[in-house]
């Protein structure tokens, strides 16, 4: 037995035998698993196509191509998320106007096997702009380990008020936690329109202030069905928000009753 095996330890041609035959069973491991991931490739294109031909027979052409860019090749998604707002006076009087302070909390998760970079985005309404009180803006971004404030905040954000940073799901954590805290300005009587830019299953709406004299209704849209806003009460939305979609606070002021005149003779009048 040890004469046997030291001849094929010594022996070339045995070595090369074996050499071969291990890079054979490599290539057959390696070949097999190439064939599969092709496999599911194929068949995902195929039920893509199929998909496509059906929705064009049945609805105008365009609507596939809009929800394969919205939804089936969407890569990311948020869960858990939290809408906290807070409305108060500004600090210089302003005619119907009021500063607006809104806060989105969520869990950002990979949505395919194998999670890729991502590039995170959030934007300010600018169409109601304050340059001497510097609204709207970001206050305060918490992005995973990092707590976004002042300068190291702003260099992420753009002259048009959209801030972005990139997630790599590997270095930074899949899911990871992102709070985004801003002000803005308001009308009032108006409405407010938080829209969000991707995939969101659920949101819990919290009103955390609304001064006194303002009452204001929370509207999903597209619902139509508002509920009034009380503030410490708790509005929740369970089904999947696509991006795009938008949560419309309006806001009016509280009617009051008119005066009353009370007459000595027992009459009375408005």
């Amino acid at each position: 037995m040890f004469y046997t095996q030291l001849s094929r330890k010594d022996n070339p041609w045995w070595q090369l035998l074996y050499e071969v035959g291990f890079a054979l069973v490599v290539s057959a491991v390696v070949s097999a698993i190439y064939e599969l991931h092709e496999r599911v490739q194929y068949e995902e294109r195929a039920l893509k196509g199929v998909l496509k031909g059906v929705i064009d027979e049945l609805v105008v052409p365009g609507v596939w191509d809009a929800i394969h860019e919205q939804i089936v090749d969407k890569h990311i998604f948020r869960q858990d998320a939290v809408l906290k707002i807070s409305l108060s006076p500004p600090d210089n009087f302003r005619y119907n106007l009021q500063n607006l302070r809104v806060t989105l909390s969520y869990n950002l998760f990979a949505a395919r096997p194998t999670p890729r970079k991502s590039t995170v985005r959030h934007q300010l309404n600018f169409h109601l702009h304050s340059e001497k009180d510097g609204f709207p803006r970001f206050e305060r971004i918490v992005f995973g380990r990092h707590n976004l404030i002042g300068q190291n905040l702003a260099k992420h954000v753009s002259q048009e008020g959209v801030f972005s940073m990139q997630w790599d799901p590997v270095r930074d954590g899949n899911p990871i936690e992102i709070s985004v805290e801003r002000v803005e300005l308001t009308n009032v009587p108006g409405s407010y329109y938080f829209t969000f830019l991707e995939l969101t299953q659920g949101v819990r709406i919290e009103v955390d202030a609304l001064p006194e004299g303002i009452e204001g209704e929370i509207c999903a849209l597209p619902d139509t069905k508002p509920y009034k806003m009380i503030q410490d009460e708790i509005v929740e939305r369970r089904t999947l928000i696509l991006p795009g979609q938008s949560i419309e606070f309006r806001f009016t002021e509280k009617k009051t009753e008119s005066s009353r005149l009370v007459r000595i003779d027992g009459e009375s009048a408005r």
